[in-house]
């Protein structure tokens, strides 16, 4: 692709990501902004918070503050009310304007931090971020913090032979907030044993300096949760929100759902019949559900451990130990929103940084990428309502075509010397 068109390509995706993401958060406050908010107001006025999570009592404390939307509370844990406090001063719309801003600044670090870490030029590492498409957009609409998790989880990344304690303050903080990134922790964990030591150097020590400080941040915001909620309200939230969430069963949303693009709505369609949303699955078998997803777990685990085992005393070891169960997990969401897609790029500038993603490969995952980022829901959802359920998860199918098409790459790239000195 020339220079002149990847201008007038990152023109368009610019302009698409101000006509979708920045212009509608400057406008109206949405759900996902209001969720953190409103409970931020509620710490700050000192309000009794042991009805956090009783979704009816927070839709009522959101109409309180003048906001007309639908939200709830309990897809988050309770140290999620802590982090907009700053902004409880603004009104709804103001702070969320400010947010919006702060969202553009953390996207300016990721651009600035990919160029960094695998010295792409800036106008093709912006290409990259802003194909991403709804996944970006939607983040800053909503006023997500998906996009600024990304932004630190990299930034630790950059720092780790520099700053190990503040790769750890981050991993730590963003782990209680989101456990996406306790991957991260169980990567370092595993690389911290000398059994896992790269060729030729002692870097195990590193990564268990790291997985250490990592574990330490984690315990420490735990503790604050802890502290600040109390524990019966933890307790509440690990055994009415936590638990269910990783069943994709989510209160007040009903797990028949598209939009959700999980193997677990795929296989409800296929296998579990409901008077109202699925009255005629493909084979009405409720135990399919179950197996299925369990046959699609052991296929990642066994995969992904596949690619662990082979790159385990490799150079590039802690790229492969971080960014391979970060695309699985990835594949495997029980609820998957399009912002949570943002976190792809962890994975992939990992993987590009030590050069086991280049060339047409990396042509073929950005093509991925970008067709993920921008998925016209509408249609997709018309047609799996009308004319098969299948037609109706393409970012499921295209989420783990990615991921296997990366773990053959990985398994046929090992025999390469580069990757095994």
């Amino acid at each position: 692709m020339s220079r002149p068109v990847k201008y007038i390509f990152l023109a368009l995706l610019i302009f698409f990501f101000l006509w979708k993401g920045v212009i509608p958060a400057f406008t109206i406050v949405h759900s996902d902004f209001a969720n953190y908010y409103v409970a931020a107001q509620l710490v700050v006025e000192h309000a009794p918070l042991d009805s956090l999570y009783n979704n009816p009592w927070f839709q009522h404390q959101i109409k309180k503050q003048n906001i007309q939307t639908l939200g709830k509370f309990s897809p988050f844990p309770p140290i999620s009310a802590l982090i907009l406090i700053p902004l409880t001063p603004f009104s709804p719309l103001g702070a969320q304007q400010i947010f919006t801003l702060i969202n553009l600044l953390f996207l300016a670090l990721t651009i600035w931090l990919t160029t960094k870490i695998i010295n792409w030029p800036l106008l093709d590492s912006a290409l990259l971020i802003f194909s991403f498409g709804l996944g970006l957009s939607n983040n800053v609409a909503f006023g997500q913090v998906y996009l600024i998790m990304t932004a630190s989880l990299l930034l630790g990344w950059w720092l780790i032979p520099r700053k190990k304690i503040v790769t750890g303050l981050l991993i730590g903080f963003f782990t209680a907030l989101k456990y996406f990134p306790l991957l991260i922790i169980g990567g370092f964990t595993l690389l911290s044993f000398p059994y896992f030591r790269s060729k030729g150097n002692d870097s195990w020590h590193h990564h268990q300096s790291v997985a250490r400080w990592c574990l330490l941040f984690l315990l420490l915001f735990i503790g604050i949760q802890l502290s600040w909620f109390g524990l019966s309200l933890c307790v509440e939230f690990f055994n009415q929100t936590f638990l269910p969430h990783l069943n994709s069963n989510l209160e007040g949303q009903e797990p028949y759902s598209y939009y959700y693009q999980s193997w677990d709505a795929l296989l409800r369609y296929a296998f579990v019949a409901d008077l109202k949303f699925n009255h005629d699955p493909a084979i009405n078998w409720p135990n399919g559900l179950w197996i299925g997803k369990l046959i699609i777990a052991l296929v990642l685990v066994v995969s992904t451990g596949i690619t662990l085992w082979r790159y385990k005393n490799s150079s590039v070891n802690r790229a492969v130990f971080i960014s391979v169960p970060a695309l699985a997990a990835l594949v495997f969401l029980p609820v998957a929103a399009t912002y949570h897609f943002i976190l792809l790029l962890l994975p992939l500038i990992i993987l590009i940084e030590v050069k086991l993603l280049h060339g047409n490969i990396l042509t073929v995952i950005w093509m991925i990428c970008f067709m993920i980022g921008f998925i016209p829901y509408k249609w997709i959802i018309y047609l799996g309502e009308n004319i098969n359920f299948l037609l109706g998860f393409p970012r499921l199918w295209l989420m783990t075509a990615l991921y296997f098409i990366v773990f053959q790459h990985l398994y046929v790239s090992f025999r390469k010397p580069a990757t095994t000195t």
